[in-house]
């Protein structure tokens, strides 16, 4: 249960999660293995959800079948599923699960998209959870190879020895969307944070409209 109150304009759903992994957090170790239930129409939906709110290549990529979750690891088996085989099964194997009545709350994003826009797409469409769960899989794969090209290009703009310290010479020649690319990798390295890609384009202005001598101070997340 989460006691905490919910910041002023955060996100009810994204506060929720990240509250989650903080308390399953306190119960791993380098032999945790965190099993999740999502499925693929959850996929799906993470996918349309990332996509209205402009995400990248990066947040295209959805849920991932398996990744780090601090010391342990965290593992969704079911992504290949949909939820109907696994209610199906259930009911066969007389099993009882635990339906969180906020599910049907419309004033969520994600309830929207499950029960008003999933369906309408799906009269027109066949096989939608298949095809935006592979659209998923193409996007991670080409946000690796992407993350490969800016780790090359932080190279040159970060000192391994002063890795708060931006080189502003060789950042300014790249172009917009490098350079986001950069700041978000940066901050995600140095204070394991992730911004809006408007919030990065602001922070790209301010590093290379700056003069030689400014003293920059933005707040990223909770950090000064």
């Amino acid at each position: 249960k989460v006691d905490k109150n919910i910041p002023q304009g955060a996100s009810v759903e994204a506060f929720l999660r990240q509250e989650r992994y903080r308390l399953i957090q306190k119960h791993c170790d380098k032999h945790t293995v965190v099993l999740m239930a999502h499925h693929l129409d959850d996929q799906a939906e993470t996918v349309l959800m990332r996509l209205m709110h402009g995400c990248g290549v990066n947040g295209l990529g959805a849920m991932a079948p398996e990744r780090h979750l601090y010391q342990g690891k965290l593992l969704r088996p079911f992504l290949g599923l949909l939820r109907s085989d696994l209610e199906a099964y259930a009911k066969d194997e007389r099993l009882t699960w635990i339906e969180d009545p906020s599910n049907s709350d419309l004033r969520y994003d994600r309830n929207f998209i499950r029960h008003e826009l999933m369906p309408l797409l799906q009269k027109r469409f066949d096989k939608v959870p298949a095809k935006l769960a592979q659209t998923a899989r193409i996007a991670r794969y080409y946000e690796q190879q992407h993350q490969q090209h800016i780790q090359t290009l932080l190279g040159h703009c970060f000192d391994p020895k002063l890795p708060y310290q931006l080189k502003l010479e060789p950042f300014e020649i790249f172009d917009k969307m490098d350079q986001c690319s950069m700041i978000k990798a940066w901050l995600h390295q140095i204070l394991d944070v992730g911004l809006s890609f408007s919030r990065l384009e602001e922070i790209c202005d301010c590093l290379c409209h700056a003069k030689a001598d400014a003293k920059l101070c933005m707040r990223i997340d909770a950090h000064w």
